[in-house]
């Protein structure tokens, strides 16, 4: 008989290959963090996202998915969820052609952008007071390796909304 000690570490062992073995076809970058804050004013819900790249290479986030020159967002950037529900994206979905090097934002190593997105008008939040949960979602790819897509996706946070 295995005892149980060993076989946690088996388990845990096969679990994290598995985890990095299953989808070679999904890379996801780690060096750029993410942060997000929200806010209302006026009566409109806005998240601001710092965008931080801490690697040692340069990252391009297409503007348009960072909300880069406009606050509306025109495709469902965001995991919200509240009382166990998925909150969905209810906003414009534009179709856009491939993008070009003019579409992307270049992060040298260090650096960092602050934007901004208008929520309430494009999500179906609940009516009354709920606690939301919020995660920016979104594949980019580059101008110099289209074929390659990076997910890039923040913590988790949380915040309470009235609608």
């Amino acid at each position: 008989m295995i005892p149980v000690e060993l076989f946690v570490k088996l388990f845990l062992a096969l679990a994290l290959l598995s985890q990095t073995t299953c989808n070679p076809s999904k890379k996801i970058m780690r060096q750029l963090d993410i942060h997000l804050r929200i806010s209302e004013s006026q009566n409109e819900l806005h998240c601001t996202m710092l965008f931080n790249n801490t690697g040692d290479e340069p990252i391009f986030l297409n503007k348009t998915d960072i909300c880069f020159e406009q606050q509306d967002l025109t495709s469902a950037l965001y995991k919200i969820s509240a009382d166990g529900r998925e909150i969905p994206y209810a906003g414009v979905m534009l179709k856009r052609g491939k993008p070009t090097a003019d579409d992307f934002l270049v992060l040298s190593p260090g650096e960092r952008v602050t934007t901004v997105a208008r929520l309430d008008d494009v999500y179906g939040f609940l009516t009354g007071r709920h606690t939301y949960s919020i995660q920016y979602s979104a594949y980019h790819s580059s101008p110099e390796k289209a074929p390659q897509l990076n997910e890039f996706e923040s913590p988790i946070m949380y915040f309470d909304y009235t609608r």
